[in-house]
């Protein structure tokens, strides 16, 4: 009776249910899944320079920092809309700088809420049934609709982005108060220094996206050869 008991006993500590397969299957995923280790994947399957940023924002923008950043940045465009729609006929020496503001403002706001909306849906859909990255890339560039509609925003904002310089910059500082010989040379103060503001901003975080692009293909041709060093390693040390 004693080596049946033993036996049973040692049967039930060798088998495992499946509830316990599935909660270290999730913990394998959840701790292979890493922000930097989907980049380094992210480096490995793309096919240029934009291939991989675009997969390098399909992995940022699952992260709860990049909800957070994208609520803080949608104050700008509101911003730029509601005051550029306020004092349309505010800056009549160049009457563009408020245009500006209005549809850039506009079409910011839009392309900020869907990628608030890209998020909650990648995030979503990773805590449900995380199926990998690849199946991800899949299923976003399945609806073709959704991402030709989100290239022709980005384009245009990129488009009236240099239109803006250019009226902005035609006027550098113009005068603030109107002037008594000449009362249509002048512009508000608040609308041409949030025009200003905003395109400096515009600069400041295309220089920061490409210095953080590089850094990210730095670590991850790091990652990828300290992956090739391992093997080897292990051979050598290996008896």
């Amino acid at each position: 009776m004693r080596q049946g008991d033993s036996r049973r006993n040692l049967t039930s500590s060798e088998v495992t249910s499946p509830f316990d397969d599935a909660v270290s299957d999730v913990s394998e995923r959840s701790s292979s899944s890493s922000v930097l280790t989907r980049m380094r994947d992210a480096y490995g399957m793309s096919r240029g320079p934009l291939d991989y940023y675009d997969k390098v924002c399909e992995v940022f923008v699952t992260t709860a920092l990049a909800t957070v950043l994208l609520f803080v940045t949608l104050a700008l465009p509101t911003a730029m809309f509601l005051i550029g729609i306020q004092n349309l006929h505010s800056c009549p020496i160049e009457p563009k700088i408020p245009v500006y503001l209005a549809v850039g403002g506009a079409f910011g706001m839009l392309k900020t809420l869907m990628m608030l909306w890209q998020s909650y849906e990648a995030r979503k859909n990773e805590s449900d049934d995380y199926v990998g990255m690849n199946d991800s890339f899949a299923t976003r560039e399945s609806n073709a609709g959704v991402r030709c509609f989100d290239m022709f925003v980005g384009l245009f904002l990129f488009v009236w982005f240099i239109l803006g310089n250019y009226w902005v910059f035609k006027v550098y500082m113009p005068p603030f108060e109107r002037p008594r010989l000449t009362p249509s040379h002048y512009c508000s103060p608040t609308v041409y220094l949030l025009a200003f503001g905003a395109i400096c901003v515009g600069y400041s975080l295309m220089a920061l996206i490409g210095l953080l692009l590089l850094c990210i293909m730095i670590l991850s041709r790091g990652g990828e050869g300290e992956e090739e060093g391992d093997p080897e390693d292990s051979r050598t040390l290996s008896p």
